[in-house]
């Protein structure tokens, strides 16, 4: 079947309105008028009789114009503004908890609602979102001794600390956990201990729901010997993944397959598929409204089970769009649904818009509408088992197309073998997925019985230790992963616009798109290898944020020299070195063993090429001038150093603080405070 893009209306009125929602996202401040003025005039020219040559086009481009402002418009009134201007002078605050407390580390997050904030002016009542973290050992501390009460959903606490806004990645190209909570709405953060707040109500009663999933995750963990498959099967099943240990996701996440872990588009779709599928068995093509109203049942209690994870909501939806409009024989191609389901989701939210989870999940799909048939048609055999494992691979491939520019620019790794592990982990997630269901049904009745029904678990069991064992031995094959893929901006949009095209390219048929498919393709080739050349030319010196001791990284001309003292862990140097390295195609890092070429009681002097600087790591240090050309010196605690004698010693040298300079000396570092640098916020970058 050719498509066109005249056939999708619905898949252009969705493009239209992400345009109007990226517009708002871009600038911000647009007054919310603009949109609806947009939005009034695009509908006066709709409902208007127009005498007008192309009438259609006209009404068209109409169309898409409404949807455009009405995308503007929403995102505009939804845009949350800048929440430290609704804080009062103070940090007292009054927060409600929409969550309990979870985490694997010593510190717990939570999501928290701020009811009220005490400060200088009076009490003021405000109905922001934060994100709290709470150490765990406050969690167990109460006052005087006492058991402290158990935080969870609806637990109201009064807390005495600040709230700030998440702070920005310290170094480069590392996580900006920043933007990750503002793409959810929370603008916030703090940090409490033990002595930082106190329980004013308990958390709410558990509800059906919440005992329901503390049963089936109990029931799971009896059931499977192994903690590892447990944790794999708790996260199929609802959501959740805090039994997965490190080692698992990384096989899952080297093979390709880690979207298996994250309750979504796949498991939504497993559960949809074998809904249709009975009601097809049953009800054929007779009753399609109750066919739509079962569907929606079991995707919204599939949903239920997971605790309504905002993942599985959007991809119910867009599920019971896609299927409703097969079940009704209205578009057999599906991007319109698609459209339909996009356009819904993004009225709830348009924030959804710039969340990975909607852009994966809407591209997978929309890749396997395109490109599955023709990859299905190109590998079709004469044997029909053959045929059933190159479908699999169709859909993998298909999928993974879709998908490619953004997992790129996000994760900047590519799975080899996705092929291999699509072939492995979909049609044993398929399996497992309802074998769970099943088991954790005849369960339920056995226990109401009064019986254990442990060895009913066996099945389920043994899927997903298969899933697990051969994902493990994928990892390990030569050249799983190609990581260290930083490609920029422009080179993903040219390969996501090829991508578009060369889509319809193989739905049309025509030579047009095919010709400027070719040329995008090139443009993206010539833009990737733009970006490994300037890499490759790069001279630069980065002094990286540590929370103890340093480590410098100078790269020149695609190598790089490196220096850590031992006060950095290599756990720590891993996590704060690694993203920019490899951003920048160093691959294999080898440690120069750096002697300095003077030292004493309190001062040494480092020189790596011609980058030279010095590190003082005495209180009260004996500084004289030196003539040494310095590019920087590194105070490992500024607090006891005196500015003024440091500066006449160092005059043309930067001074980066390793530590925060204390309230009573920062007046003493104000004359100063163009030639200083703040170590503990940010990294140090000396480009030439």
């Amino acid at each position: 079947m050719q498509m066109s893009w005249r056939t999708v209306p619905m898949l252009r009125a969705a493009a239209a309105m992400a345009a109007g929602i990226g517009l708002a996202h871009v600038n911000p401040n647009l007054p919310v008028y603009s949109g609806m003025a947009i939005s009034i005039l695009a509908t006066l020219v709709l409902t208007t009789p127009i005498s007008l040559h192309r009438q259609g086009r006209v009404k068209g481009s109409a169309s898409l114009l409404l949807f455009f402002g009405l995308g503007l418009t929403n995102a505009l009134l939804v845009q949350p503004g800048d929440a430290g201007q609704v804080l009062p002078e103070g940090h007292y605050f009054v927060a409600e908890l929409l969550e309990a407390p979870v985490g694997n580390s010593d510190w717990l997050g939570a999501d928290a609602r701020i009811v009220e904030i005490h400060g200088d002016t009076g009490p003021q009542a405000t109905d922001v979102k934060a994100r709290l973290m709470i150490h765990r050992e406050a969690l167990a501390a109460g006052p005087a001794g006492e058991s402290a009460d158990v935080l969870g959903r609806g637990s109201v606490i009064a807390a005495d600390a600040y709230l700030n806004a998440p702070t920005p990645p310290r170094n480069p190209h590392t996580f900006d956990y920043g933007t990750f909570l503002a793409s959810r709405g929370i603008r916030l953060q703090a940090w409490l201990r033990a002595g930082d707040y106190t329980s004013v109500k308990s958390a709410a009663p558990p509800t059906s729901l919440e005992r329901v999933r503390g049963w089936i995750s109990a029931h799971i963990d009896r059931g499977f010997d192994s903690p590892r498959e447990a944790g794999v099967a708790k996260a199929l099943l609802i959501g959740d993944r805090s039994g997965i240990d490190e080692s698992t996701r990384l096989a899952y996440t080297s093979t390709g397959a880690v979207h298996v872990l994250a309750v979504s588009g796949l498991h939504t779709g497993i559960i949809a598929f074998i809904v249709v599928w009975v009601l097809r068995r049953t009800l054929r093509k007779r009753l399609p409204v109750l066919q739509l109203a079962v569907l929606l049942l079991g995707l919204w209690a599939y949903a239920a089970l997971t605790g309504y994870s905002p993942s599985v909501l959007r991809s119910a939806v867009m599920f019971a769009v896609v299927f409703a409009g097969r079940m009704f024989r209205q578009d057999p191609n599906g991007l319109n649904n698609l459209g339909v389901a996009a356009i819904l989701t993004l009225v709830y939210d348009p924030r959804l818009l710039f969340t990975l989870g909607f852009q994966l999940s809407y591209l997978a799909v929309a890749g396997i509408m395109v490109f599955y048939p023709h990859i299905r048609r190109t590998l079709a055999t004469e044997t029909l088992w053959l045929n059933k494992v190159t479908e699999l691979v169709a859909v993998s491939v298909a999928a993974t197309v879709g998908t490619l520019p953004v997992t790129i620019f996000f994760f900047h790794q590519f799975p080899v073998y996705f092929a291999l592990s699509g072939i492995v982990a979909v049609p044993l997630v398929g399996v497992a997925l309802p074998v769970l269901l099943a088991t954790i049904a005849i369960d339920a009745l056995v226990t109401l019985c009064g019986g254990v029904a442990t060895w009913f678990y066996w099945g389920a069991y043994s899927l997903v230790w298969v899933c697990n064992e051969a994902l493990t031995y994928m990892s390990a094959l030569p050249y799983a992963l190609v990581e260290g893929l930083w490609p920029s901006s422009l080179t993903v949009v040219l390969l996501l616009l090829t991508i578009v095209l060369f889509g319809i390219t193989i739905t049309r048929r025509r030579r047009g798109p095919m010709y400027v498919t070719m040329a995008l393709a090139l443009l993206a080739t010539v833009a990737a290898v733009t970006d490994a050349v300037g890499r490759r030319r790069l001279d630069e010196v980065i002094v990286y944020s540590l929370r103890d001791g340093t480590a410098v990284d100078v790269f020149a001309r695609g190598t790089l020299a490196t220096v850590s003292d031992e006060r950095a862990t290599e756990a720590e140097l891993t996590r704060e070195t690694r993203p920019h390295r490899y951003a920048n195609g160093i691959r294999t890092v080898y440690t120069t063993a750096v002697q300095p070429i003077y030292r004493d009681s309190g001062i040494s002097f480092f020189q790596v090429g011609e980058v030279a600087w010095a590190e003082v790591h005495a209180r009260s240090p004996d500084l004289v001038p030196s003539r040494l050309r310095l590019d920087w010196v590194y105070l490992a605690d500024p607090s006891k150093v005196d500015p003024e004698q440091l500066v006449s010693s160092f005059p043309q040298a930067r001074i980066l603080l390793g530590a925060r300079v204390p309230p009573w000396r920062r007046d003493a570092w104000l004359p100063y405070v163009e030639q200083t640098f703040d170590l503990s916020e940010t990294a140090f970058r000396l480009s030439d």
